[in-house]
Protein backbone atom coordinates (compact mmCIF):
# COMPACT_ATOMS: atom_id res chain seq x y z
CA UNK A 1 0.00 0.00 0.00
CA UNK A 2 1.70 3.01 -1.10
CA UNK A 3 1.01 6.36 1.04
CA UNK A 4 -1.63 9.14 0.16
CA UNK A 5 -4.24 10.64 1.01
CA UNK A 6 -6.06 8.80 3.97
CA UNK A 7 -3.84 5.84 3.01
CA UNK A 8 -3.93 5.13 6.74
CA UNK A 9 -7.33 5.04 6.85
CA UNK A 10 -8.14 3.07 4.34
CA UNK A 11 -5.57 0.62 5.94
CA UNK A 12 -7.88 0.58 9.00
CA UNK A 13 -10.76 0.00 6.98
CA UNK A 14 -9.35 -3.05 4.95
CA UNK A 15 -8.19 -4.76 8.08
CA UNK A 16 -11.98 -4.36 10.06
CA UNK A 17 -13.48 -5.42 6.63
CA UNK A 18 -11.12 -8.80 6.84
CA UNK A 19 -9.79 -7.35 3.31
CA UNK A 20 -5.83 -7.84 2.66
CA UNK A 21 -4.56 -5.05 3.87
CA UNK A 22 -1.05 -4.24 1.86
CA UNK A 23 2.04 -3.88 3.44
CA UNK A 24 1.77 -0.49 5.53
CA UNK A 25 5.15 0.05 5.35
CA UNK A 26 5.32 3.20 3.88
CA UNK A 27 2.51 4.49 5.95
CA UNK A 28 2.79 6.56 9.54
CA UNK A 29 2.73 3.63 12.25
CA UNK A 30 2.10 6.53 15.07
CA UNK A 31 -1.27 7.76 12.89
CA UNK A 32 -2.39 4.09 12.20
CA UNK A 33 -2.10 3.64 16.85
CA UNK A 34 -3.64 7.05 16.81
CA UNK A 35 -6.37 6.37 14.90
CA UNK A 36 -6.72 2.70 16.80
CA UNK A 37 -6.65 4.80 20.24
CA UNK A 38 -9.41 7.38 19.18
CA UNK A 39 -11.92 4.71 17.35
CA UNK A 40 -11.49 2.37 19.90
CA UNK A 41 -10.17 -0.61 17.43
CA UNK A 42 -6.94 -1.48 18.54
CA UNK A 43 -7.33 -4.85 19.53
CA UNK A 44 -10.13 -5.32 17.48
CA UNK A 45 -7.26 -4.62 14.52
CA UNK A 46 -4.39 -6.66 16.34
CA UNK A 47 -6.47 -9.88 16.34
CA UNK A 48 -7.52 -9.49 13.11
CA UNK A 49 -3.66 -9.42 11.77
CA UNK A 50 -2.65 -11.89 14.08
CA UNK A 51 -5.28 -14.08 12.71
CA UNK A 52 -4.89 -12.92 8.72
CA UNK A 53 -2.83 -14.46 6.59
CA UNK A 54 -0.71 -11.12 6.04
CA UNK A 55 0.92 -10.91 9.04
CA UNK A 56 4.33 -11.14 7.84
CA UNK A 57 3.89 -7.82 5.60
CA UNK A 58 3.12 -5.70 8.59
CA UNK A 59 5.91 -3.33 10.03
CA UNK A 60 7.13 -4.94 13.41
CA UNK A 61 6.52 -1.95 15.14
CA UNK A 62 3.18 -1.42 14.08
CA UNK A 63 1.81 -4.90 15.38
CA UNK A 64 3.73 -3.65 18.62
CA UNK A 65 1.81 -0.88 19.50
CA UNK A 66 -1.24 -2.86 18.46
CA UNK A 67 -0.29 -5.40 20.98
CA UNK A 68 0.07 -3.29 23.66
CA UNK A 69 -3.14 -1.35 23.42
CA UNK A 70 -4.75 -4.82 23.57
CA UNK A 71 -3.02 -5.73 26.48
CA UNK A 72 -4.15 -2.57 28.33
CA UNK A 73 -7.53 -2.79 26.95
CA UNK A 74 -7.75 -6.16 28.56
CA UNK A 75 -6.60 -5.47 31.64
CA UNK A 76 -8.43 -2.19 31.77
CA UNK A 77 -11.62 -4.49 31.29
CA UNK A 78 -10.16 -7.43 34.19
CA UNK A 79 -10.39 -4.56 36.35
CA UNK A 80 -14.04 -3.08 35.18
CA UNK A 81 -15.57 -6.27 35.00
CA UNK A 82 -13.98 -7.29 38.62
CA UNK A 83 -15.58 -4.50 39.88
CA UNK A 84 -18.28 -4.64 38.49
CA UNK A 85 -18.66 -8.40 40.66
CA UNK A 86 -18.17 -6.58 43.40
CA UNK A 87 -21.36 -3.70 42.32
CA UNK A 88 -23.35 -6.35 41.09
CA UNK A 89 -22.84 -8.31 44.78
CA UNK A 90 -23.88 -4.79 46.78
CA UNK A 91 -27.11 -4.12 44.69
CA UNK A 92 -28.49 -7.43 44.76
CA UNK A 93 -28.65 -7.37 48.22
CA UNK A 94 -30.60 -4.79 48.48
CA UNK A 95 -32.70 -5.78 45.71
CA UNK A 96 -31.61 -3.72 43.23
CA UNK A 97 -30.63 -5.26 39.76
CA UNK A 98 -29.73 -2.85 37.11
CA UNK A 99 -30.03 -3.38 33.60
CA UNK A 100 -26.25 -3.53 31.26
CA UNK A 101 -26.03 -0.64 28.89
CA UNK A 102 -23.87 -0.48 25.62
CA UNK A 103 -20.19 -2.04 25.73
CA UNK A 104 -21.33 -3.91 29.36
CA UNK A 105 -24.33 -4.98 27.58
CA UNK A 106 -22.62 -5.86 24.09
CA UNK A 107 -20.08 -8.36 26.12
CA UNK A 108 -22.56 -11.19 27.04
CA UNK A 109 -23.59 -10.84 23.03
CA UNK A 110 -21.11 -10.09 20.27
CA UNK A 111 -17.79 -10.05 22.14
CA UNK A 112 -16.91 -13.62 23.28
CA UNK A 113 -13.51 -11.56 24.46
CA UNK A 114 -14.36 -9.19 26.63
CA UNK A 115 -10.43 -7.42 26.08
CA UNK A 116 -11.60 -6.51 22.15
CA UNK A 117 -13.83 -3.83 23.48
CA UNK A 118 -12.95 -1.11 25.39
CA UNK A 119 -14.98 0.66 27.66
CA UNK A 120 -14.19 4.09 29.51
CA UNK A 121 -16.96 3.17 32.11
CA UNK A 122 -19.41 0.80 32.82
CA UNK A 123 -23.08 2.16 31.81
CA UNK A 124 -26.11 0.67 33.64
CA UNK A 125 -29.86 2.03 33.69
CA UNK A 126 -31.78 1.61 36.93
CA UNK A 127 -35.41 3.08 37.88
CA UNK A 128 -36.01 5.73 39.97
CA UNK A 129 -37.51 3.88 42.63
CA UNK A 130 -34.19 1.80 43.24
CA UNK A 131 -32.74 5.30 43.58
CA UNK A 132 -31.93 5.71 47.40
CA UNK A 133 -31.36 1.68 48.10
CA UNK A 134 -28.75 1.65 45.17
CA UNK A 135 -27.13 4.98 47.56
CA UNK A 136 -27.55 3.57 50.65
CA UNK A 137 -25.88 0.43 49.25
CA UNK A 138 -22.76 1.76 48.00
CA UNK A 139 -22.71 4.23 50.51
CA UNK A 140 -22.59 1.51 53.41
CA UNK A 141 -19.69 -0.68 51.33
CA UNK A 142 -17.51 2.04 51.72
CA UNK A 143 -15.87 1.29 48.35
CA UNK A 144 -17.28 4.23 46.42
CA UNK A 145 -16.92 8.19 46.44
CA UNK A 146 -20.49 9.15 46.05
CA UNK A 147 -21.00 13.02 44.93
CA UNK A 148 -23.21 15.31 47.45
CA UNK A 149 -25.96 14.85 48.31
CA UNK A 150 -27.08 18.44 46.75
CA UNK A 151 -25.76 16.51 43.77
CA UNK A 152 -27.92 13.92 44.14
CA UNK A 153 -30.86 15.92 44.14
CA UNK A 154 -30.09 17.48 41.18
CA UNK A 155 -29.36 14.78 39.26
CA UNK A 156 -32.27 12.82 39.97
CA UNK A 157 -34.55 15.40 39.95
CA UNK A 158 -33.32 17.85 36.70
CA UNK A 159 -30.46 15.32 34.83
CA UNK A 160 -30.69 11.78 33.81
CA UNK A 161 -27.09 10.42 34.92
CA UNK A 162 -25.31 9.88 37.74
CA UNK A 163 -21.55 8.89 37.84
CA UNK A 164 -20.01 7.21 40.83
CA UNK A 165 -16.64 6.27 41.22
CA UNK A 166 -14.78 3.87 43.01
CA UNK A 167 -12.22 4.52 45.97
CA UNK A 168 -9.14 3.76 44.71
CA UNK A 169 -6.05 5.03 42.97
CA UNK A 170 -6.96 3.93 39.66
CA UNK A 171 -10.64 4.07 40.03
CA UNK A 172 -13.26 2.37 37.92
CA UNK A 173 -16.25 5.04 36.84
CA UNK A 174 -19.48 3.58 37.16
CA UNK A 175 -22.55 6.04 34.81
CA UNK A 176 -25.73 5.21 36.46
CA UNK A 177 -28.87 6.19 34.24
CA UNK A 178 -32.39 6.58 35.22
CA UNK A 179 -33.68 7.78 31.79
CA UNK A 180 -31.69 7.09 28.32
CA UNK A 181 -32.29 9.93 26.33
CA UNK A 182 -31.22 11.79 22.81
CA UNK A 183 -30.09 14.81 23.29
CA UNK A 184 -33.02 16.32 25.68
CA UNK A 185 -35.67 13.71 24.33
CA UNK A 186 -36.69 10.79 26.49
CA UNK A 187 -35.93 7.65 24.15
CA UNK A 188 -37.35 4.93 26.56
CA UNK A 189 -39.96 4.84 29.68
CA UNK A 190 -37.08 3.13 31.55
CA UNK A 191 -39.82 0.42 33.43
CA UNK A 192 -41.14 -0.55 30.31
CA UNK A 193 -37.64 -1.13 29.06
CA UNK A 194 -36.33 -2.96 32.07
CA UNK A 195 -39.97 -4.99 32.39
CA UNK A 196 -38.84 -6.45 28.36
CA UNK A 197 -35.24 -6.97 29.77
CA UNK A 198 -33.95 -10.83 30.17
CA UNK A 199 -31.56 -12.25 32.86
CA UNK A 200 -27.49 -12.25 31.74
CA UNK A 201 -24.56 -12.91 33.74
CA UNK A 202 -21.66 -10.97 33.09
CA UNK A 203 -18.64 -10.84 36.02
CA UNK A 204 -20.22 -13.59 38.13
CA UNK A 205 -23.60 -12.24 38.80
CA UNK A 206 -26.85 -11.55 37.25
CA UNK A 207 -27.99 -8.51 35.58
CA UNK A 208 -30.86 -7.40 33.08
CA UNK A 209 -30.11 -7.70 29.37
CA UNK A 210 -32.16 -4.98 27.03
CA UNK A 211 -33.70 -7.21 24.00
CA UNK A 212 -32.38 -6.91 21.08
CA UNK A 213 -34.57 -4.18 19.60
CA UNK A 214 -34.21 -2.43 22.51
CA UNK A 215 -30.32 -2.36 22.32
CA UNK A 216 -29.91 -1.75 18.74
CA UNK A 217 -32.15 1.13 18.72
CA UNK A 218 -30.11 2.57 21.57
CA UNK A 219 -26.93 1.80 20.37
CA UNK A 220 -27.74 3.66 16.59
CA UNK A 221 -28.72 6.98 18.34
CA UNK A 222 -26.23 6.66 20.83
CA UNK A 223 -23.81 6.68 17.76
CA UNK A 224 -26.13 10.13 16.71
CA UNK A 225 -26.18 11.82 20.10
CA UNK A 226 -22.50 12.10 19.57
CA UNK A 227 -22.44 12.81 15.85
CA UNK A 228 -19.13 15.28 16.85
CA UNK A 229 -17.27 12.74 18.04
CA UNK A 230 -17.82 9.62 15.56
CA UNK A 231 -15.72 6.66 16.61
CA UNK A 232 -15.47 3.01 14.34
CA UNK A 233 -16.06 1.25 17.11
CA UNK A 234 -19.53 2.15 17.50
CA UNK A 235 -20.21 0.40 14.16
CA UNK A 236 -18.56 -2.26 14.49
CA UNK A 237 -20.83 -3.03 17.60
CA UNK A 238 -23.83 -2.99 15.34
CA UNK A 239 -21.77 -4.71 12.86
CA UNK A 240 -21.20 -8.11 14.76
CA UNK A 241 -25.03 -7.44 16.46
CA UNK A 242 -25.79 -7.93 12.23
CA UNK A 243 -23.94 -10.64 11.81
CA UNK A 244 -25.20 -12.26 15.08
CA UNK A 245 -28.56 -12.32 13.76
CA UNK A 246 -29.94 -9.44 16.24
CA UNK A 247 -30.26 -5.89 13.94
CA UNK A 248 -33.97 -6.20 12.43
CA UNK A 249 -33.62 -2.82 10.72
CA UNK A 250 -37.22 -2.60 9.34
CA UNK A 251 -38.33 -3.02 12.68
CA UNK A 252 -35.51 -0.36 13.86
CA UNK A 253 -36.62 2.34 11.03
CA UNK A 254 -40.21 1.97 11.79
CA UNK A 255 -39.51 2.91 15.46
CA UNK A 256 -37.42 5.86 14.64
CA UNK A 257 -40.08 7.34 12.05
CA UNK A 258 -43.09 6.73 14.92
CA UNK A 259 -40.72 8.48 17.75
CA UNK A 260 -39.66 11.38 15.59
CA UNK A 261 -36.19 10.01 15.39
CA UNK A 262 -35.55 8.78 11.73
CA UNK A 263 -33.23 11.36 10.44
CA UNK A 264 -31.02 10.90 13.60
CA UNK A 265 -31.21 7.00 12.73
CA UNK A 266 -30.58 8.01 8.86
CA UNK A 267 -27.41 9.38 10.31
CA UNK A 268 -26.06 6.15 11.63
CA UNK A 269 -27.00 3.95 9.36
CA UNK A 270 -25.85 6.24 6.38
CA UNK A 271 -22.19 6.50 8.33
CA UNK A 272 -22.85 2.39 8.76
CA UNK A 273 -22.92 1.76 5.15
CA UNK A 274 -20.28 3.93 4.33
CA UNK A 275 -17.50 1.91 6.30
CA UNK A 276 -18.71 -1.53 6.18
CA UNK A 277 -21.23 -1.45 2.88
CA UNK A 278 -23.73 -4.06 2.51
CA UNK A 279 -24.78 -4.13 6.19
CA UNK A 280 -28.13 -2.61 6.15
CA UNK A 281 -30.68 -3.26 3.14
CA UNK A 282 -31.29 0.13 1.42
CA UNK A 283 -35.01 0.41 2.10
CA UNK A 284 -34.36 0.34 5.71
CA UNK A 285 -32.39 3.33 5.81
CA UNK A 286 -34.58 6.07 6.46
CA UNK A 287 -34.78 8.61 3.28
CA UNK A 288 -33.75 12.78 4.03
CA UNK A 289 -35.11 14.87 1.36
CA UNK A 290 -33.26 17.09 -1.25
CA UNK A 291 -33.11 19.97 0.94
CA UNK A 292 -31.87 18.27 4.40
CA UNK A 293 -29.20 16.12 2.06
CA UNK A 294 -28.22 19.09 0.67
CA UNK A 295 -27.55 20.21 3.85
CA UNK A 296 -25.83 17.14 5.21
CA UNK A 297 -23.89 17.28 2.09
CA UNK A 298 -21.85 20.56 2.87
CA UNK A 299 -20.41 18.93 5.56
CA UNK A 300 -19.43 16.05 3.88
CA UNK A 301 -15.84 15.06 4.06
CA UNK A 302 -13.77 12.31 1.73
CA UNK A 303 -12.33 11.02 4.62
CA UNK A 304 -13.53 7.27 4.23
CA UNK A 305 -13.83 6.38 8.12
CA UNK A 306 -15.78 9.44 8.95
CA UNK A 307 -19.47 10.58 8.59
CA UNK A 308 -18.41 14.77 7.98
CA UNK A 309 -16.03 17.06 8.16
CA UNK A 310 -14.74 18.18 11.94
CA UNK A 311 -17.77 19.79 13.62
CA UNK A 312 -16.00 21.71 16.30
CA UNK A 313 -17.33 24.88 17.68
CA UNK A 314 -20.62 25.53 19.45
CA UNK A 315 -22.62 27.21 16.03
CA UNK A 316 -21.58 24.62 14.21
CA UNK A 317 -22.87 21.11 16.43
CA UNK A 318 -25.90 23.46 17.13
CA UNK A 319 -27.01 24.10 13.21
CA UNK A 320 -26.07 20.10 12.79
CA UNK A 321 -28.44 18.96 16.04
CA UNK A 322 -31.10 21.38 14.57
CA UNK A 323 -30.76 19.32 11.00
CA UNK A 324 -31.38 16.43 12.81
CA UNK A 325 -35.11 17.40 14.09
CA UNK A 326 -37.56 14.94 11.90
CA UNK A 327 -40.09 17.88 11.89
CA UNK A 328 -40.18 21.82 11.99
CA UNK A 329 -43.35 21.47 14.33
CA UNK A 330 -40.83 20.04 16.77
CA UNK A 331 -38.35 22.68 16.51
CA UNK A 332 -39.97 24.97 18.94
CA UNK A 333 -39.66 22.30 21.66
CA UNK A 334 -36.35 20.88 20.69
CA UNK A 335 -35.16 24.49 21.48
CA UNK A 336 -36.72 24.94 24.87
CA UNK A 337 -35.33 21.61 25.70
CA UNK A 338 -32.16 22.60 24.56
CA UNK A 339 -32.48 25.59 26.94
CA UNK A 340 -33.69 23.88 29.58
CA UNK A 341 -30.57 21.60 29.39
CA UNK A 342 -28.23 24.58 29.52
CA UNK A 343 -29.87 25.76 32.71
CA UNK A 344 -29.54 22.90 34.80
CA UNK A 345 -26.17 22.07 34.24
CA UNK A 346 -25.63 25.90 35.95
CA UNK A 347 -27.19 24.62 39.02
CA UNK A 348 -25.13 24.14 41.73
CA UNK A 349 -23.97 20.68 42.44
CA UNK A 350 -21.51 20.83 45.55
Amino acid sequence: MTAGPFSEERFLLAVLRNCPPGNPGHLSTSRILSLCRWHGVGPLVARALAEGHHRADIDAELLTGLEALGRRTAGDNLLLLHRLGQLGQELQSVGVRPMLLKGTALLSIVYADPGLRPMADADLLISASSWPRMLEALSASGRYVLPSLQRQQVALKYGYNLEIQTREAVPVTFEFHFKIRLWHHVLFDTDDVLRRGKPVELAGREWLQMNDDDLLYHLCLHAAHHFFAPRLLWLYDLVLMHRKGCADWTRLRDRAGVNGFSVALGHTLKYLEKVFPGTVPAESIPHWGAVRSALFSMVGTSDPILPHRSLHGRLRRSFFMLAMVDHVLRLPGFLLGLAWHKLVRRLPSH
